[in-house]
């Protein structure tokens, strides 16, 4: 098995609100241990860092590179242009320096379409950490 880095460490969140046509629209952000890792290329090679995909059944799952402890809320998510930008709360205190690979479904509310997200960007503490599309990850491999 291949691991891919995607990523720079960002943190995770149990909360996450966001648009696809106005600032006030609310995205819900579940953490859900039991998805799978997200994986790209033939082999399905672990994505390790920050990374997301679009579901079957209309929703994103958002994969979190970050520390086990703690885990921080967030402060704000808005999509620009076709970016959701998402700005986590800064976080005072001790904390781990293991790496965690958080996995989230981001819903987005009735009538909006998650098909106008291109990009999604983390940012905390003012650095901004690009996550990757994992389908575009595909690594190509000769025959």
């Amino acid at each position: 098995m291949k691991l891919l880095g995607v990523g720079t460490a960002a943190m995770c969140a149990s909360a996450l609100t966001g648009c696809a046509s106005s600032d006030d629209v609310t995205w819900t952000a579940i953490y859900d241990e039991s998805l799978g890792l997200l994986a790209a290329g033939p082999n399905e090679d672990v994505i390790m860092g920050n990374a997301w995909m679009f579901r079957d059944n209309g929703t994103v799952q958002l994969q979190f590179a970050a520390g086990s402890i703690p885990v921080p809320a967030v402060e704000s998510a808005r999509i620009q242009g076709n970016d959701l930008r998402v700005t986590m709360a800064s976080s005072e205190g001790p904390a781990t320096m293991d790496l965690c690979l958080h996995q989230f479904i981001l819903t987005p509310p009735q009538g909006v379409d998650t098909g106008a997200v291109e990009s999604v960007t983390l940012v905390v503490n003012g650095e901004e950490y690009p996550a990757e599309r994992a389908e575009n990850l595909i690594i190509q491999t000769s025959p």
